[in-house]
Parts: structure tokens; C-alpha cells; sequence
């Protein structure tokens, strides 16, 4: 879900930059990681009943963004 999570918000942060629309459909980011649609939202309900869960995964999340703004700007 992490990758998703990153792909989802990398597609997200390009379109709002203006950087093209946003043509990933969700489902095909959701499909590159290897989840069904029905699966995806299996986690989104399991993380809805389980916050400190999906706040763990959130952290991780801002962690890896993080750290690749880091080696991108060379700081």
C-alpha cells in the first residue's frame, strides 16, 4: 500500500504543478502493485477500522517522499 500511497500522491502533486493532467487511472496504479480494485478497498476499510495502523503507513509514506526529495535536491 505504501507504493500505492506514493504513486497516488506523486500523480497528484504532478497534475496540481501543472506537470499534465492526471492520466494514471486509479486502478491502474492499484493493478501495477499487484492489488484488485475490491482487494484496495478491503485495505482502505481495514485501515478506516484501524487508524494507528494507517497512520503507520502514512509515516512511511512521508518518510520515502522525503527522502527522495532529499537526494533529488542534493540535501
Amino acid at each position: 500500500m505504501i507504493e500505492i500511497f506514493i504513486d497516488i500522491h506523486l500523480s497528484n502533486a504532478r497534475s496540481e504543478l501543472g506537470y499534465g493532467e492526471n492520466d494514471t487511472p486509479l486502478d491502474s496504479m492499484i493493478i501495477r502493485h499487484g492489488l484488485s480494485r475490491i482487494e484496495y478497498d478491503q485495505k482502505l476499510i481495514f485501515y478506516s477500522e484501524n487508524p494507528d495502523t494507517y497512520l503507520a503507513v502514512l509515516n512511511q509514506v512521508t518518510e520515502r517522499l522525503a527522502e527522495e526529495s532529499r537526494l533529488i535536491g542534493g540535501f
